[in-house]
């Protein structure tokens, strides 16, 4: 096993590695890595004015990525391959300038994770992961989590895209704006047990604006959205709002929609659940269950 460890602004391997001084310089981290069983650890401090840029590619299987930055931050991975691991955390810190994470994780090949967390003002994540073959068992899993501990959370954006037989998303914000997509497409074929679902999106929205949207195609699929408003949605826009769309059979869609507290009413919620079952001859019905404390609005088209 290849171990590389990285400083704010200095970079071992190969790629390039420099900083600026003005108020929009740099801790830069470049690596092109080719090959197996490679572990990388990026660690970024930016001073006030500085932001962190860092940009990993790996060609090759059980490799593990590490990005940790704080200040203003950019983080961009790609792995091609199979048991291949990114974890990168993101913190903001109080400076003259907008502090604001980016994380984009991209992978292809099977059994691959992706751990995300941003705490802090501005965040984006995207996360994409594509299997390249059908097998029997959990092929990708793709956690973020935005804003969870830290009390400056502010405008939270999440995207997750994966391709294959049994992937697993969860999304996790908390605080201010909101907003989590989750698109997931099974493809081949898998051995598993059609209860334990091929298929997993997990969507947890504590305050403020909400808004969730989930897109699965194919059979055996199951998603939760649980969303919280702390904050008026004046009549939608918002606060909370969730979009579902299920095609195939066996599926299963459960959502909460209500207030931090049973006495406010700032919810003006909203949910379209639409499932399609695709799969002929026609096989197994699918189920939608939503709970829903506010304005409410609740549509829910089925077909089969």
């Amino acid at each position: 096993m290849k171990k590389m460890i990285l400083g704010a602004t200095a970079l071992l391997f190969v790629g390039t590695a420099f900083a600026q001084s003005g108020a929009l310089a740099k801790n830069v981290a470049l690596g092109n890595v080719i090959g197996a069983n490679n572990d990388v650890f990026i660690d970024q401090t930016s001073d006030f004015g500085v932001y962190n840029y860092s940009e990993i590619v790996i060609n090759g299987s059980n490799n593990f990525v590490d990005v940790d930055q704080l200040g203003g931050n950019d983080s961009y991975i790609v792995q091609t391959g199979s048991n291949n691991d990114a974890t990168v955390m993101q913190v903001s810190v109080a400076g003259p300038l907008p502090s604001y994470q980016i994380s984009n994780v991209d992978q292809l090949g099977n059994y691959n994770t992706a751990d995300v967390y941003q705490g802090g003002t501005s965040n984006v994540s995207d996360v994409d992961q594509n299997s390249i073959g059908a097998v029997d068992m959990l092929e990708n899993e793709a956690n973020v989590l935005q804003g969870t501990t830290n009390a400056g959370s502010a405008g939270n954006s999440s995207v997750i895209n994966q391709s294959g037989s049994a992937n697993f998303v969860r999304h996790t914000q908390n605080g201010d704006d909101n907003e989590a997509n989750s698109n997931q497409t099974r493809t081949g074929s898998s051995g598993l047990v059609v209860t334990l679902f091929h298929l997993g999106s997990h969507i947890t929205q504590d305050g403020d604006r909400n808004f969730a949207d989930v897109d699965q195609d194919g059979s055996n699929q199951i998603s939760y959205v649980t969303q919280t408003a702390t904050t008026g949605g004046g009549v939608m826009m918002y606060t909370n709002e969730a979009t579902i769309i299920q095609n195939g059979e066996n599926n299963r869609s459960e959502a909460i929609q209500g207030d931090s507290s049973p006495l406010l009413m700032d919810a003006d919620n909203y949910l379209m659940v639409t499932q399609t079952n695709t799969t002929l001859p026609i096989g197994v019905g699918n189920v939608s269950m939503a709970t829903q404390n506010g304005a409410n609005s609740h549509i829910v088209n089925q077909n089969n």
